[in-house]
Order: structure tokens, then C-alpha cells, then sequence
């Protein structure tokens, strides 16, 4: 459907697994069992699946930019809010709540652009002069 298809999309290049509807609650080893089943097949649900970036920090002159590949992703107007150390990206229908790393999180983010299929969100380096001066 359209609905999975998205979320395909927004998580890629995440591997995504797919589990029916059920009308009861899952509750059980038993049961858990069953689900798992259905959810990996003969692969094992304890392999890494996934080994890659799914964000990049860099530092170029004075500010960081925090790249995120968005490969399914068309470029329209993005709106950012930023609460704390999580930033809030919705570009049209998708939207990512990102925990920004430490370095980042007391930063403003002044530029988001499209560059080769990634979001790269611009943030200032903070004066360190200015903070470290003594009256």
C-alpha cells in the first residue's frame, strides 16, 4: 500500500520487516515465538542487518552540518523545529524526529538544504573567545 510504501521510503536504507494485523494481543513465548516466525522467516533475527550511516556531522570553517541521505525524499520547502537536543524535520508528508548528538544540541541550525539526494542541516560552532572572557 501507499502507507508502506512511505515508510519504506523514510527509513530507507533501513531494513524494514512487515507483520500481519493481529486482533489479539501478543502475549507469551509462545506467541512471541509465532510472530518471529512470521517476521524472519529462516533468516536470524540476532544478525546485524544494518551497518552504515544514517546521519553524518562534519565540521567545515565555523559551523557543523549534520547530513542526512534522504534518497526517497523530493525537495520542498522544510520546516525545522528544534526542542531541546531533538530537531524536528517535515519536508511536505515526511517528518523525522532526530536526537541531535551533544555537539549540536545547544547550537542554532541556520541553513537546511538538498545536496546529492541528503538533507544537510547547517549549525553554527559557538565563539568560544566571547565565552571565555573574564571582567
Amino acid at each position: 500500500t501507499k502507507l508502506l510504501q512511505q515508510i519504506h521510503n523514510t527509513f530507507a536504507p533501513l531494513p524494514i520487516w512487515e507483520a500481519p494485523y493481529y486482533s489479539h494481543e501478543i502475549l507469551g513465548i509462545s506467541q512471541l515465538g509465532k510472530l518471529a516466525d512470521v517476521i524472519f522467516g529462516n533468516q536470524d533475527p540476532t544478525q546485524v542487518y544494518f551497518r552504515g550511516q544514517i546521519q553524518e556531522i562534519t565540521r567545515q570553517g565555523d559551523e557543523y552540518i549534520l547530513r542526512l541521505p534522504l534518497p526517497h525524499v523530493e525537495m520542498n520547502k522544510v520546516l525545522m523545529t528544534k526542542k531541546g537536543d531533538e530537531m524536528i524535520v517535515e519536508i511536505g508528508n515526511f517528518k523525522r524526529d532526530i536526537t541531535l548528538p551533544s555537539v549540536l544540541s545547544n547550537q542554532e541550525a541556520t541553513v537546511a538544504r538538498f545536496v546529492n539526494k541528503a538533507l544537510e542541516i547547517h549549525f553554527t560552532v559557538p565563539d568560544v573567545s566571547s565565552d571565555s572572557d573574564v571582567a
